[in-house]
């Protein structure tokens, strides 16, 4: 399925989709992961640099700041990418880890391939909307937790009731622990 047909398939059409790629090897995740994290990071980037550059001159009406601090700008784009694709990359291994430990221990033993997937798969919504100010983490973060729990409902051949306490533990142990740590700091 080619990439196009990938996204089109996620935002539409999730549980066909997530079965016709049932036997996509990881290799393809991580490439249509990586795409994604390129285009987000170059939007973002964008954004970034754009952003910097106002407030920059903004401040700058006010206060003198040295010539360079205007070519920074351009600069953050490849550096924002770099951040978003290796960020990226790194937490799907390391989330994808964390979430498979849930999914076996509740019953999923399709392997972690199919946990990766369900994750690079699922983050679509993300991927696309997530550069948005304000309102496109939101959104692409709720869509992208529902296509979280489709994915392993149906890679894992699992109970939907399995897939979401499975990917509520992987989320929220961590966030409880980081609670913890700030009240007891």
């Amino acid at each position: 399925m080619s990439f196009g047909g990938k996204v089109k398939g996620f935002l539409g059409s999730p549980i066909a989709t997530f079965g016709a790629l049932k036997q996509d090897t990881l290799g393809g995740a991580v490439k249509y992961a990586l795409i994604w994290l390129l285009i987000f990071g170059a939007i973002f980037g964008i954004i970034f640099a754009v952003a910097f550059g106002l407030i920059a001159g903004i401040i700058g009406m006010f206060v003198r700041i040295p010539g360079w601090v205007y070519g920074l700008g351009p600069v953050l784009i490849p550096v924002t990418i770099g951040f978003a694709v290796v960020g990226g990359i790194v937490g799907l291994f390391v989330g994808g880890a964390w979430t498979h430990l849930w999914v076996y221990l509740l019953g999923g033993r399709q392997g972690y391939t199919q946990t990766f997937k369900a994750l690079a798969y699922g983050a679509t919504p993300s991927y696309a909307l997530g550069w948005i100010p304000y309102v496109g983490g939101l959104v692409g973060g709720i869509w992208a937790l529902v296509l979280h729990i489709i994915g392993l409902r149906q890679l894992h051949d699992i109970t939907t009731g399995r897939a979401v306490g499975a990917y509520l533990l992987a989320m929220f142990i961590p966030l409880v622990i980081l609670i913890i740590i700030a009240v007891a700091g």
